[in-house]
């Protein structure tokens, strides 16, 4: 299992709440997110959970960043739990 740690930014336009609410509910094949917490008004940050490294490409790049309202999608850490 791999834990990536994210730091999502949001445009002005959009609401923080509402993306945080939209990634947590995210159907993904391989991965969950454990959580996704508005930071700011502009960062919501996330943890997610995934069998493999190759799952959360997968899953940030296909499923996360198209998501309306996404700027930029920051991995802040990777941890392999023992």
């Amino acid at each position: 299992m791999i834990s990536v740690y994210l730091l999502i930014g949001i445009l002005s336009a959009a609401n923080a709440g509402d993306i945080a609410d939209k990634v947590a509910h995210l159907n993904l094949a391989n991965c969950k997110f454990a959580s996704a917490v508005v930071l700011s008004y502009d960062n919501v940050v996330a943890q997610l959970d995934c069998t493999l490294g190759s799952d959360a490409n997968k899953a940030i790049l296909e499923e996360v960043m198209p998501i309306e309202g996404i700027a930029e999608t920051q991995v802040v850490s990777v941890v392999r739990p023992h």
